[in-house]
């Protein structure tokens, strides 16, 4: 029997799956791709203004044009001490015959409460090689420096402490061959240099 051109027996068929949504349009794909990009954006101006921010917080030391003494405080790498530079590492001293990595170090004037000093700095080849350097040659001429250039007082006094700065690694040591003689002392305001 039919009713208004339809059947009423039930259909001998199940019924098919439902009809596919209609395709997305591209705007939508095109504003993601936007608004990914506008945050990436957003995300690396925002790292320049910090990195501006942080690298003003820590000025580099103000040296005196006549002899190159350190006349203000500030920052410094610590391959770029000079010889008679005082200065703070921020950390107590390695205990003897250990290592302890720095990287910068606060420069002061000598006249300032320091626990560190820069006694000289020995410069070698770039094909002198850093362990043999570490291992054999360097306290020995760090230990001719510390004769030639620390007052009597500091090289009697126990509580100095002799100590180099090595570049950390052969990549830097390729760059940058050179070993500072350092000594480590309780805070002082005044030069160890004789």
């Amino acid at each position: 029997m039919y009713q208004n051109g339809q059947s009423t027996y039930p259909s001998p068929y199940p019924p098919g799956p439902p009809a596919p949504p209609p395709p997305r349009p591209r705007r939508r794909v095109l504003k993601v791709l936007l608004g990914i990009f506008g945050g990436g954006m957003l995300l690396l101006v925002a790292l320049v203004l910090l990195g501006s921010v942080v690298g003003k917080s820590a000025p580099a030391p103000t040296r005196n044009a006549v002899d190159g003494a350190t006349e203000k405080a500030g920052r410094l790498s610590a391959i770029d001490l000079r010889p008679g530079d005082c200065y703070n590492a921020g950390q107590l001293p390695p205990e003897p015959g250990s290592t302890q990595f720095i990287s910068t170090v606060e420069v002061v004037p000598c006249t300032t409460p320091h626990t560190d000093q820069v006694i000289d700095k020995i410069s070698y080849r770039v094909a002198d090689d850093l362990d043999a350097v570490r291992d054999r040659r360097a306290g020995a001429d760090c230990d001719k420096a510390y004769a030639a250039k620390l007052s009597a007082a500091a090289a009697k006094d126990a509580t100095v402490q002799r100590g180099l700065i090595l570049p950390r690694d052969a990549a830097t040591w390729a760059r940058h061959p050179v070993v500072a003689c350092t000594v480590s002392h309780p805070s002082r305001s005044t030069s160890v240099l004789g």
